[in-house]
């Protein structure tokens, strides 16, 4: 009898185990399965941010269930989610975008560039058009907390810029991006040849470096959808640090490269006519004797990677 009611009792407490464990995995699981599909998630991540910003919320809530004694426990939990919920839903309070901030730095009789993106919780949109004095152009409009710093310096022939996102209050909580969220519309000089560094953020990052005549790609991604267009000419190297979410490479019809690719978590998919050889695969333009070859490598992260020609 004794040995049952001991059974029973560890049954019950078996069924118990387990706790919140299962469902956050769900989440996660949930999360990287919409990543890989391509699904955007930056309304989510806006909303987690915005709630992340109210976290004193639950400071007060401690403190009147405290002051009451608890015999308000479930009232006070619910008023102080459901404000956090309603409130983080609607963008926070009053967190819209900054005034825009104009880019355009002078060549300055430079030969080349080494162009540094430091990008916060924004939305990128980068490209590259002729210019005969910007080296770099366009429209900052950063997020609330949020200033843009631009420095520049030349070295030699060489112009070395940076535009780097620095924030107030609390950074761990604007890394999520609370509010509205940012965007940032630049344009290369496609005739001005540019080492390229980018370390992202929040948000997608758009790269249509068809045009632009790199020499060098160092990004490291954060969080969001990332399209990057290669450029038609080779010769240059990269390298591509995923982060969370899906990566697209669009390779022109004309350019040979060669990707290696490190997979992480997740799925990786390469359009027919690309050669593979263990982890590298060769676009069809690259098998041409003599061809000036471009060498890529990503690492995939946690996400999907996609690798087909531009149409």
């Amino acid at each position: 009898m004794t040995d049952q009611s001991s059974e029973a009792r560890h049954g019950k407490r078996g069924n118990r185990s387990g706790g919140w464990w299962p469902v956050a995995l769900i989440v996660v699981g949930v999360l990287i399965l919409a990543g890989n599909l391509g699904l955007g998630l930056g309304p989510l991540w806006r909303f987690l941010g915005n709630a992340l910003q109210l976290w004193p919320v639950a400071l007060v809530a401690i403190g009147l269930d405290m002051l009451t004694r608890g015999r308000y426990r479930l009232l006070v939990a619910s008023v102080a989610v459901g404000l956090v919920v309603v409130v983080a839903a609607y963008g926070g309070f009053g967190r819209t975008a900054g005034p825009p901030v104009t880019v355009e730095q002078a060549v300055a009789g430079a030969r080349s560039a080494r162009v540094t993106l430091g990008v916060g919780a924004s939305a990128v949109t980068l490209g590259a058009a002729p210019n005969a004095t910007a080296a770099i152009w366009g429209t900052v409009r950063p997020t609330r907390n949020e200033h843009v710093e631009q420095k520049a310096a030349k070295r030699g022939d060489v112009l070395d810029f940076s535009l780097r996102s620095r924030t107030t209050g609390w950074p761990f909580f604007n890394v999520f991006g609370g509010g509205s969220g940012g965007s940032w519309n630049l344009t290369l000089n496609e005739d001005l040849p540019t080492d390229l560094v980018i370390d992202g953020g929040v948000g997608s990052l758009t790269l249509d470096l068809e045009r632009a005549d790199l020499t060098g790609l160092d990004l490291d991604a954060g969080v969001g959808m990332i399209t990057i267009t290669l450029p038609r000419a080779g010769g240059f190297t990269g390298t591509v640090d995923g982060g969370v979410g899906s990566t697209t490479i669009l390779v022109p019809a004309d350019l040979a490269v060669v990707i290696e690719v490190d997979t992480g978590v997740g799925a990786v998919n390469v359009e027919a006519g690309f050669e593979k050889s263990g982890n590298t695969y060769r676009s069809p333009a690259a098998r041409t004797a003599g061809a000036d070859v471009a060498r890529l490598r990503v690492d995939v992260g946690v996400g999907s990677l996609t690798i087909r020609s531009r149409r």
